[in-house]
């Protein structure tokens, strides 16, 4: 039985082997922030506010956001738009790869 790749979200990640597609498990952002320290303000709602931990200014401000339903971060000062996994690969400094990863590991 062969995936086919339809509309893929921001938050859902494929693995490419031999022309067929095969859905990876969803990572909430949410939890990745969290994992990685990031302070949020107000993550009951859609969006959470949050500093962005790349070009915070160290004044505290919250210049970000995370959005809960299409699993993006974002930085309203440096522009800095990332999904779960990329935002964590990022902040460790590794690939993206070794980042899913280390998260399904984590989430075990």
């Amino acid at each position: 039985m062969k995936a086919v790749m339809r509309n893929i979200n921001y938050c859902n990640y494929y693995e490419r082997r031999d022309n067929i597609y095969t859905e990876y498990t969803q990572i909430p952002i949410i939890d990745v922030a969290r994992l990685c320290n990031i302070h949020m303000k107000d993550s009951s709602g859609v969006e959470a506010r949050c500093r962005c931990p790349f070009c915070d200014n160290g004044r505290g401000k919250m210049n970000a956001s995370i959005n809960k339903d299409s699993g993006l971060f974002y930085c309203f000062r440096c522009g800095e738009g990332l999904n779960s996994v990329t935002l964590y690969a990022k902040i460790c400094g590794t690939d993206s790869k070794s980042a899913y990863r280390e998260l399904l590991d984590s989430a075990a």
